[in-house]
């Protein structure tokens, strides 16, 4: 029985609404009068098309692409997503988003008839510049609001107050303060505000790669992942749960997105778990995990680790392979809970012939994974990844034409364009939003500030900057996506971390991953509550549930700034030992939280276990040692006691 012949549950509507905070989706689509929605549809696709040209053939100069990007997305912004969820099908609403759509083809024509003298006159702006610098301002904060709530709008009005009153401010925190005319000049003018690195991102990274997620997710290939996992694990103890793993980290190397893997994901293997007798908040759980996990499993991991690539000055290719071991270990620590668990409560698996064969899945779909290989190449022999996402896309265009069932119509290649587009909408806007943020905070000073302040927090120990960056991030992903909440944290806090010995690219990864774990842990773990919506169970308790299920995996970030060879930096030997130590110490995390391990082990065990893990986070040999003694310990210890039954109950 394959995966199609089961019927999927669907979110309930007050939760898709609160995950499509997130994903900048809306829980239904707006209703648009039919020329409107004619005309929505036709500038997404020739949005994707203009992209297309630019991966193949654009050089153009970075202003230009950059501001392009930001006026067709806004664009499309104020026509699909309403001033307020309620008034979505309000005329009088739409009345005004025809004002703001005039507002962006205005200030679009500004930029576009004289960019290049715009760009050359920075640091003198002329007084129409300086008007529809403020007005963009207030476009691109109502924009952001629109798709990703008021949080980075408070933000960006906080850090505005700051910067204009900082001579009123006490103690360190205390500036000269900058003009209203100094801000908007440094936002607008130039490629630093605005216009900065971020964008950049979105036109030669995220994009492409975006493009690329849709086209070949309109193929198929997320059923195609999820009957392969099914086929692999959906048999053994906990089966279903570690088929939920496995696909999502599938499906999490082509959509980088935790909501959108629960959606994919869950509709599926919720029911399968819960068919089996899995009970549905732990199922809810499984599934939040592991689609969180897909954010950071490479080649195409979330849109702020593109942004992370820009921060830290390296290749994404670079992001892409430091990222690996930790993912796999994030991936594996998740696996090891699940197993612990369902040994521990009896869970089974499927039975063999409700399971589609791996070698018929691979015969019929296997072509698919292709794409997803020449990204892998493309990025390890180094090529842009304006280039990687473009012949990704044309190695998923040629490969579909392999089989009939894979075969694009046009409709599918206008669907997936359509996709793609409507899919960078929320990212750019919060890219355009985070360029005020970093201007902000490059012009008041605050990003020297923070850095001292975590310093005197934590007089210079490295474990408390850690811990205070963590919980910085737990904090601030309450209210903000991961794009958005990486960026603020990034610009604030990534130098209090390297001011205390850590590497510029082990402190934003630690950043990012605790952005993205944020998606479990409450009050706002959107991906638990959207995986709860599909389960019917209190979202609460599920989430919960996968904030245990994954606890092993808020230590691989200590894992790899206390052992960096965790991120590809060292010689093998360093790698594939430092690796070793990390499977063993989230298995034993796991077995310690789960409280089994081979079988059901006593408070002392499970403290032990604890300290073994905690030990093999350090990269000193006799730590390790330790760690490995305990392990050894345990098994000795089984080994005995299974002996001395055996004896006792022996004729």
């Amino acid at each position: 029985m394959t995966m199609e012949n089961e019927a999927p549950e669907t979110l309930s509507p007050e939760l898709t609404k609160l995950a499509a905070k997130e994903e900048g989706m809306e829980s239904a689509p707006r209703q648009l009068p039919h020329f409107l929605r004619l005309f929505v549809r036709t500038a997404a696709i020739l949005f994707t098309l203009y992209e297309l040209y630019f991966c193949a053939f654009g050089i153009m100069e970075a202003y230009f692409v950059r501001s392009s990007m930001l006026m067709v997305s806004l664009l499309l912004v104020f026509l699909t997503k309403p001033v307020r969820e309620d008034l979505k099908n309000s005329k009088k609403a739409l009345y005004v988003d025809y004002l703001l759509v005039l507002v962006v083809l205005a200030i679009g024509f500004y930029i576009f008839s004289g960019y290049p003298e715009i760009v050359q006159r920075s640091g003198a702006a002329t007084s129409a510049d300086l008007i529809v610098g403020a007005v963009l301002m207030l476009i691109v904060m109502e924009g952001s609001r629109r798709v990703m709530g008021s949080a980075m709008t408070i933000v960006v009005i906080v850090l505005l107050a700051y910067t204009m009153l900082g001579r009123h401010f006490p103690g360190p925190l205390r500036h000269p303060g900058m003009s209203l005319q100094e801000i908007i000049e440094f936002s607008f003018l130039g490629t630093q505000g605005i216009f900065g690195v971020t964008l950049d991102v979105i036109a030669t990274a995220v994009f492409p790669f975006v493009i690329f997620g849709s086209f070949l997710l309109e193929t198929g290939a997320s059923n195609m992942f999820l009957d392969l996992s099914r086929s692999l694990m959906g048999h053994r103890a906990g089966g279903p749960a570690k088929v939920s793993v496995i696909s999502s980290a599938l499906v999490g190397t082509v959509s980088g997105s935790a909501v959108a893997n629960v959606i994919v994901d869950g509709v599926f293997n919720i029911p399968l778990m819960k068919k089996q007798g899995y009970p549905p908040i732990f199922a809810g759980g499984v599934e939040a995990v592991a689609s969180t996990g897909g954010q950071i499993m490479p080649p195409v991991m979330a849109a702020a680790a593109f942004i992370m690539a820009g921060f830290v000055g390296v290749s994404y290719s670079q992001v892409a392979i430091a990222a690996a071991i930790p993912a796999c270990l994030y991936f594996f620590s998740v696996w090891a809970s699940i197993h612990f668990v369902a040994k521990r409560e009896g869970y089974k698996g499927l039975p063999r012939h409700e399971l589609p064969r791996f070698w018929d899945v691979i015969r019929k779909r296997g072509v698919l994974f292709l794409p997803l290989a020449v990204i892998v190449v493309m990025l390890l022999k180094g090529y842009s990844t304006t280039m990687t996402g473009f012949y990704g896309l044309v190695a998923v265009m040629v490969v579909t034409t392999f089989y009939k069932e894979t075969r694009f119509k046009l409709k599918n290649v206008l669907h997936a364009m359509e996709a793609s587009a409507m899919g960078i909408l929320q990212i750019t806007a919060i890219c355009a939003v985070a360029g005020i943020v970093v201007a902000l905070v490059f012009l008041s000073g605050l990003g020297l500030k923070i850095p001292y302040l975590v310093r005197f927090i934590s007089q210079g120990s490295v474990l408390i900057t850690l811990a205070v960056t963590m919980i910085a991030a737990l904090i601030l992903g309450c209210g903000l996506p991961t794009t958005a909440g990486y960026i603020v944290l990034a610009t604030l806090g990534a130098a209090a971390l390297t001011d205390v010995g850590i590497s510029k690219l082990a402190a934003h990864m630690f950043i990012f991953y605790f952005i993205v774990i944020n998606n479990l842990t409450p009050p706002v773990a959107l991906a638990a509550y959207a995986a709860a919506s599909i389960a019917r169970s209190d979202p609460w308790k599920t989430a919960i549930e996968g904030f245990k299920l994954a606890i092993a995996g808020f230590l691989i970030p200590y894992f790899f700034v206390f052992n960096p060879t965790l991120l590809m930096q060292g010689h093998w030997y360093h790698i594939v030992w430092a690796t070793g130590t990390g499977i063993l110490g989230v298995i034993m995390l796991a077995a310690a939280v789960s409280g089994y391990f081979r079988w059901k082990m006593s408070l002392l065990w499970r403290a032990l276990f604890l300290a073994a893990a905690l030990l093999l986070i350090d990269q000193q040999l006799w730590t390790d040692l330790v760690g490995l003694a305990i392990l050894l310990a345990n098994l000795g210890y089984e080994k005995a006691i299974k002996s001395r039954v055996q004896s006792a109950t022996a004729p």
